[in-house]
């Protein structure tokens, strides 16, 4: 659990964006020098990017999938077994966030073979299963991964 501040109040600066140490881009940490997060890169059980405070590492952490191509390769059977392991250690603690939209997967606006209505019923799988949601953007993507390791750390506390 996170140690508070003077009057139970946590800054901004208390808070430390981790990434991963497989992570191969750097996205994440432009947006964090752009905006004047710290960062760091640190090994992650499970997850692209974490958050730290007070150097506890926080439990809710966000996978990055760069398009459809790459999160349907996951869904392949020679790779599943290993996508689902992650979300098992998670335990219901990682989201999922790719460029794109679900539309993309109906209409099939992706060179990946996985038919579209298996690729959606993965995905529902997923999310039913390991309690996870998979989120499709478009722009902004360092932001909205920020936004949303707050908003699942502090529904964590």
């Amino acid at each position: 659990m996170p140690k508070l501040t003077l009057k139970g109040v946590l800054r901004l600066e208390d808070y430390v964006i981790i990434i991963d140490t497989r992570e191969k881009t750097t996205l994440m940490q432009e947006y964090c020098d752009t905006i004047g997060i710290p960062w760091k890169k640190k090994k992650l059980n499970y997850g692209d990017y974490g958050l730290e405070c007070n150097g506890e590492i926080m439990k809710f952490t966000v996978e990055k999938k760069y398009g459809h191509d790459e999160l349907a390769t996951n869904f392949l059977p020679k790779n599943i077994e290993r996508f689902k392991r992650e979300f098992e250690r998670s335990a219901g603690n990682m989201a999922v966030v790719t460029i794109g939209n679900r539309e993309d997967i109906a209409g099939r606006n992706y060179s990946h073979g996985l038919a579209p209505k298996f690729y959606l019923a993965k995905l529902k799988q997923f999310e039913k299963s390991y309690g996870t949601e998979f989120y499709f953007v478009t722009e902004h993507t360092a932001n909205f991964i920020v936004s949303l390791l707050f908003e699942g750390n502090k529904a964590n506390q």
